[in-house]
């Protein structure tokens, strides 16, 4: 993993705690950042939120995510700004977008003002209790109001682990394609046997990949067919 990756990632101004809301669409989770820090960590959230799109399947992100961004903590000035960002970098992905109220709300004029200047992709702001109408309780982290014990230092822990072993396989396979190679030049053993073989490591290869793309879209639990 490169180091401007995990210096983002170890920020946690996005993460994925691996629920999904009512209709099926994995959860994103945005906290905001107080005012002072919002011009930093605009950056670490592009670089986090582009890490996370990429880690997913075609089909996983093209069928849209379900984003929160948690403002519990945070001013109206501050989510607002934090708003429009979202907005730019997940316009596309979303498939529905909540907001996080604090208890004590936001002056109702200022968040009806930017209502009216930002109508397309408008996100709903709910407060914290009013999110089982969107999401399971099982599906939301502990500090949403739902069970999920969510540790960020071990979602990188296994990030790294399964980039390594995609290496790792990545390069078992290249060798692999290049002693068949190796063996269809030598005359001693037959090309059809060799070729078999092949075909053989290729559907593996197609049967890993599903189960990756399984692991990193938070449904590991599922286990991929046994190839034929």
């Amino acid at each position: 993993m490169e180091a401007d990756v995990l210096n983002a990632l170890n920020t946690q101004t996005a993460y994925m705690p691996g629920g999904r809301d009512r209709d099926g669409h994995p959860l994103v989770v945005i906290p905001v950042p107080f005012y002072d820090n919002l011009p930093w960590m605009k950056g670490f959230l592009e670089t986090t939120v582009k890490y996370l799109l990429a880690s997913l399947s075609p089909e996983t992100v093209s069928s849209g995510l379900a984003i929160i961004l948690d403002a519990q903590k945070c001013s109206w000035r501050s989510t607002r700004q934090y708003i429009r960002h979202v907005q730019q970098l997940l316009s596309e992905q979303m498939n529905s977008f909540l907001v996080i109220r604090p208890d004590a709300f936001w002056d109702k004029n200022r968040v009806e003002n930017c209502a009216r200047q930002h109508r397309k992709g408008e996100p709903t702001i709910i407060s914290k209790s009013r999110l089982v109408k969107y999401f399971d309780t099982s599906e939301l982290p502990e500090e949403l109001g739902g069970i999920i014990a969510y540790n960020h230092e071990q979602w990188i822990q296994s990030r790294e682990r399964i980039e390594e072993f995609r290496k790792s396989y990545d390069k078992a396979m290249g060798d692999l394609e290049n002693l068949h190679l190796i063996l269809l030049d030598n005359r001693t053993v037959r090309a059809s046997e060799s070729t078999a073989a092949l075909k053989s490591c290729q559907q593996l290869n197609v049967d890993v990949q599903k189960f990756l793309s399984l692991v990193m879209d938070g449904a590991a639990s599922t286990t991929p067919e046994s190839p034929v």
